[in-house]
């Protein structure tokens, strides 16, 4: 049950028939993660003592975490306290994510499992791809996952257009939603004159939070909301209200756009920093392509324009595990077998 079982002592060995049958299987996802906090030596002093207890207990060598970067920073946590403690047991991370959210530059430049994930997506897309060239009349906007992914996936496929955050190509200028719709509708524009009615649109799963005009929107309404609060009105302001207050034409023009759900979620609800939260569920694909559909029907061309929308940022959770998966996998098995050998 990942970090809470072993901390529990929920531990077994397991038999050759057991690995024989999963092996290569992949199922990594079914074990469970560490508990929320911060991961200073302090904080984790009490869950280091319970790993402790249950290393001496198995008589552990070593402790392999294979996992992202949250029981990762918890498995450096243990290390360190270990190390404090005079435990003997050597603790040994092992990167896995599926979103290439962590990694080594010039040692590991891809986690354990982001192979197997591109390449699933990879195929799915692929498959849209080829119906909407064969219908001719759907554009498709599909949210692939992060970044990374989004890019892999566009490269593979070759998509028609692809919208990315700024912060994924340096010396870029960040371009808004407005402009992205824009470049979208001269791009519809130009295929229906070469007479194709169809097309591919990825976008990355953060693409709405991250963009530049979003986290300037956020802060103007702190600041509204705030003044709000400080005259002891505690009725929330009105989306009318809001509009007016807005200082930018840019950040008014969002607000203006956005779905009335989600507008309210931002006047409403705020995160850990106290800034306006969005949706947890916030479908960027739609928001991109009703900005594109408004900017079609205000350019008064009578053209076909057929949107379709997918999400595919939890279709390639667990994959079977790729060729290359497989054999990086052993390799990094082999690798942490060494380092516990050699106490590291």
């Amino acid at each position: 049950d990942g970090p809470p079982g072993f901390l529990e002592g929920r531990c077994r060995q397991l038999s050759r028939e057991e690995i024989n049958n999963n092996f290569n299987q992949g199922d990594l996802l079914t074990f469970g993660t560490c508990s929320d906090g911060g991961f200073s030596v302090d904080e984790r002093a009490e869950e280091a003592i319970q790993a402790m207890a249950v290393c001496a207990a198995e008589q552990l060598d070593g402790l392999v975490v294979v996992a992202g970067p949250k029981d990762l920073s918890w498995a450096a946590t243990l290390s360190a306290c270990f190390a404090d403690m005079g435990c003997q047991t050597a603790v040994v991370g092992v990167p896995h994510s599926k979103s290439l959210n962590l990694y080594v530059p010039k040692l590991m430049p891809m986690t354990l499992g982001f192979d197997s994930s591109r390449l699933l997506l990879g195929e799915v897309v692929g498959n849209v791809a080829t119906d909407s060239r064969s219908s001719d009349k759907y554009w498709h906007f599909i949210r692939c996952g992060t970044e990374s992914q989004t890019m892999e996936v566009a490269l593979r496929t070759r998509c028609t257009y692809s919208v990315l955050p700024a912060e994924s190509f340096r010396n870029e200028e960040p371009m808004s939603l407005g402009k992205t719709a824009g470049q979208l509708r001269e791009i519809i524009e130009s295929r229906v004159a070469a007479g194709r009615h169809s097309g591919i649109v990825l976008l990355s799963q953060q693409v709405i939070e991250r963009l530049p005009e979003m986290s300037k929107l956020k802060y103007e309404l702190l600041e509204i909301l705030g003044n709000v609060e400080s005259s002891g009105t505690n009725k929330p302001p009105t989306r009318r209200e809001v509009i007016e207050n807005l200082k930018s034409d840019d950040t008014r023009e969002l607000f203006k756009r956005l779905p009335r759900l989600v507008q309210l979620c931002l006047i409403s609800s705020r995160d850990r920093q106290g800034l306006p939260l969005l949706p947890t569920d916030l479908d960027g694909d739609r928001i991109v392509g009703r900005f594109v559909q408004q900017e079609l029907t205000s350019s008064k061309l009578q053209m076909p324009f057929a949107p379709r929308f997918h999400a595919m940022d939890l279709m390639h959770t667990a994959p079977l595990p790729s060729p290359f998966d497989c054999a990086f996998g052993f390799t990094l098995g082999h690798t942490a077998a060494a380092l516990v050998c050699e106490r590291r």
